[in-house]
């Protein structure tokens, strides 16, 4: 008699962000943040920031920033977080141009097939104005993958 060795694979998915991008600073509004003469505001901008996909699922996945809620704001006392919601943009991966996240979950990657995926051009984009209040301002992101 043969010695027989036998296994199973189940489907798995494994979402990966460098500890590096896992907090993101955008910076400062200030007087330089300002231009009186145009009447224009510098957006507070972070570029270059990574996430990996890994999987086994031959179908492939989705990669998603889900829809913010006002719970996932903090701001200063008297700050509208709805307001701040809309002033806050993502994009990256197949996500070519910035999106507001208050009309629904982003999708960042979306492929049809199994392997190794990561995008490393993601970017967040807060445009100030005469509301933001003196003070911190935060916002936590979800990203979620699921299997299609």
């Amino acid at each position: 008699m043969s010695p027989q060795v036998s296994w199973n694979a189940g489907n798995w998915i494994i979402l990966y962000i460098p500890e590096a991008d896992m907090k993101v600073d955008l910076g400062t509004i200030d007087d330089e943040s300002y231009d009186p003469v145009t009447g224009e505001w510098t957006d507070l901008e972070s570029t270059n920031h990574s996430v990996y996909v890994i999987t086994n699922h031959i179908s492939g996945f989705t990669l998603v920033i889900n829809q913010l809620t006002a719970t996932n704001v903090t701001a200063p006392t008297g700050v509208d977080k709805d307001t701040v919601l809309t002033k806050f943009k993502v994009k990256g991966g197949d996500q070519t141009s910035y999106t507001v996240l208050t009309g629904g979950d982003v999708a960042i990657l979306d492929r049809d097939s199994n392997g190794i995926y990561s995008t490393s051009d993601i970017s967040y984009k807060y445009t100030p104005d005469t509301s933001d209040l003196s003070g911190s301002y935060s916002i936590s992101l979800t990203y979620t993958v699921t299997e299609k």
